[in-house]
């Protein structure tokens, strides 16, 4: 970390003040930042006016420590033979304010030190609508969080931004009992079981890349028309087209990815480095296998298998993959998986950044469920939500047999 310099300005209220005020001040150089303070620099005469403006100029913060000698020179009312060095200070930091606003009210952090109070802060700096920075010992606790502000080392930081989940409307009542709105069906999917599971090509025949099929554990998700024929090879062309939109669209690559793509035989989208690390991609084959991954969000350990995070994914993948301008298949076959899980462990993102997980030995590279199901494409389209939970259970009890 880079060193950091501040300047003190303080107003020579009495002794016990100046003390105070230097106290402050060896704090804060024990703890690696380079105080200015004037008690330090009486070795030689020197034009005092001078020398603080060379350092409130090229000082990274400027310290303003309250009190009623500092509030009366900041203010304009203290008498002009007393505190010259302090009205020095102050005409040069409200010039600075008024000059550039926005540089200087950043620049300059208010300090109450113990036993003063907020209302011995100079008007033009304040005191009740901007921040100001409340010691309350003077101690390597007690200034704490002026270390924090002048290192730039936040005591919270927010989470990694996740997914927008897929949120239906919910049915209207009325007084003959529910109906959903226009559009939206309340259907239960009527699985069906197939007498043998139906062919699919996962994400690694897919695409012809190595690094974006392995670098990291991804759930894979692969609908497989029951009895279509096949699509034509303009038809494959057009919807290459549409693919890279769609995934921006459902929140499958956000708008600053790259997003790589081919259709020799195979429509597919998709990215090396999603929001957590890992790819994301859409494809379509000629047989009308349209497909959809996304790398499981990275932790401390590995990468973490969560269901409702999982479930959201694959929620509005199912959305992506039923709206893209192809015909109506019919009926679908699903199947689903993760690869590569030997360093994926399950649990809650808010346990991402836990050094120690619960992490057995893997004797299989991938989970996989095959797919031996199909669905109507009506109930796969208008229950994407219910679908997605199904399909979750299973990758996670394949996941857990691995």
């Amino acid at each position: 970390m880079r060193s950091f310099k501040v300047f003190v300005s303080y107003a020579h209220d009495d002794e016990a003040h100046r003390a105070a005020v230097r106290k402050l001040a060896e704090l804060l150089v024990r703890n690696g930042i380079d105080a200015v303070l004037d008690q330090w620099a009486e070795n030689e005469r020197k034009d005092w006016g001078a020398w603080a403006n060379h350092h409130i100029t090229t000082s990274d913060f400027v310290l303003v420590v309250a009190s009623p000698a500092y509030r009366r020179v900041g203010d304009g009312t203290a008498q002009t033979t007393g505190n010259r060095g302090a009205q020095t200070e102050t005409a040069l930091i409200r010039d600075l304010v008024h000059g550039h606003r926005e540089t200087w009210v950043r620049k300059i952090l208010p300090i109450v030190l113990p036993g003063r109070s907020i209302d011995e802060i100079p008007r033009f700096l304040q005191p009740f609508s901007a921040d100001r920075y409340e010691i309350p010992a003077l101690d390597r606790s007690g200034i704490e969080g002026l270390l924090r502000i002048i290192t730039g080392q936040p005591s919270w930081v927010p989470p990694a931004l996740g997914q927008v989940p897929h949120l239906p409307p919910r049915p209207f009542e009325t007084a003959a009992g529910s109906f959903s709105p226009a559009g939206v069906q309340a259907v239960e999917p009527r699985w069906a079981v197939l007498a043998e599971p139906a062919a699919v090509q996962w994400r690694a025949e897919l695409v012809r890349d190595p690094w974006a099929a392995q670098a990291a554990a991804a759930v894979e998700l692969h609908l497989a028309p029951v009895g279509a024929a096949p699509l034509t090879a303009g038809r494959l062309r057009a919807v290459a087209g549409t693919l890279a939109a769609a995934g921006r669209a459902h929140g499958l690559f956000s708008m600053g990815e790259e997003v790589q793509d081919r259709a020799d035989g195979l429509a597919a989208a998709w990215t090396r480095a999603g929001r957590d690390g890992g790819g994301s991609g859409l494809a379509v084959l000629r047989s009308g296998q349209r497909s959809a991954w996304f790398a499981l969000p990275t932790a401390t350990i590995g990468s973490v298998l969560d269901q409702h995070d999982v479930q959201a994914r694959l929620s509005a993948s199912l959305v992506a993959l039923a709206q893209l301008e192809l015909p109506d298949p019919g009926e679908a076959a699903l199947a689903i998986g993760l690869e590569p899980c030997s360093l994926v462990w399950e649990g809650s993102l808010a346990d991402r950044h836990t050094s120690t997980v619960s992490m057995p030995l893997r004797t299989a590279e991938h989970a996989r469920v095959p797919a031996d199901e199909k669905l109507p494409w009506a109930d796969l389209a208008a229950a994407p939500d219910a679908v997605a939970a199904e399909l979750t259970a299973r990758l996670i009890e394949a996941f857990r047999k691995s």
